[in-house]
């Protein structure tokens, strides 16, 4: 099949590369002063530009903050699907624990990514839900589609101790539903909510924890523990 795509124009090709090599330096500062000390106006030194130039790539800090949150979300979740591209739909169990792998690792390549969209909330700074929401959600219903997958075909079991749906768990089927168009039961919500949780805090632990030494085996034991308990178990 070709490739009917349009080549760019000389002059959106070079507006390309610039906001790339902008987004690079900013990805630069944020590792070595954190997010919030990122400087457009620094930005704008290092790669001869005046200030007034680079404004019209980025019109504020908040707008390439923006840029480099969508960038991350979108690394996280391509790392993600590329993981689980050639593994057949009805292997629930391989694909989430290579979800639960493809997010650790992309998470431990890019510290800073993963911090800047799941660390301490920038002061003063407001994510534009319309600019961030799409991205945002793609990692996490990833994981939580295999889940419902695995429900519908009855491959998923909840044990006799887990806790019967909270009020919460239908109040977030309904908001799902209105707001994202999302039909899912709340048995899957409530193991997606869970694993989500363990996943995220493994891999805190081991990127901002005391004991990073022993966090990779910990990160196994548990993500196995985790897929037998809701009835996934290893053949």
């Amino acid at each position: 099949m070709s490739d009917n795509t349009a080549p760019l124009r000389p002059r959106d090709r070079i507006r390309n590369e610039t906001i790339e090599q902008i987004k690079s330096l900013a990805r630069q500062q944020m590792a070595e002063d954190g997010a919030i000390n990122i400087s457009l106006r620094a930005i704008a030194r290092q790669m001869g530009l005046t200030s007034p130039a680079i404004f019209h790539y980025f019109p504020s800090y908040d707008t390439l903050i923006t840029a480099l949150i969508v960038d991350a979300y979108d690394a996280s979740a391509d790392a993600m699907e590329a993981a689980i591209a050639n593994i057949p739909e009805t292997e629930y169990r391989v694909r989430l624990y290579a979800l639960d792998h493809a997010y650790r690792n992309w998470a431990l390549a890019n510290p800073q990514d993963y911090l800047l969209i799941n660390g301490t909330p920038i002061p003063g700074y407001h994510a534009p839900e319309e600019e961030t929401k799409a991205a945002s959600n793609r990692t996490f219903y990833l994981f939580m589609q295999v889940l419902a997958s695995a429900y519908h075909a009855r491959k998923l079991s909840l044990p006799e101790d887990y806790p019967k749906p909270l009020p919460a768990h239908r109040a977030l089927q309904r908001n799902w539903a209105q707001d994202l168009d999302v039909e899912v039961s709340v048995p899957v919500i409530h193991v997606a909510l869970v694993g989500w949780g363990l996943l995220r805090g493994l891999i805190e632990m081991e990127l901002y924890g005391g004991a990073p030494e022993v966090m990779e085996e910990t990160f196994e034991l548990e993500v196995n523990a985790y897929l037998q308990r809701i009835g996934l178990e290893a053949e």
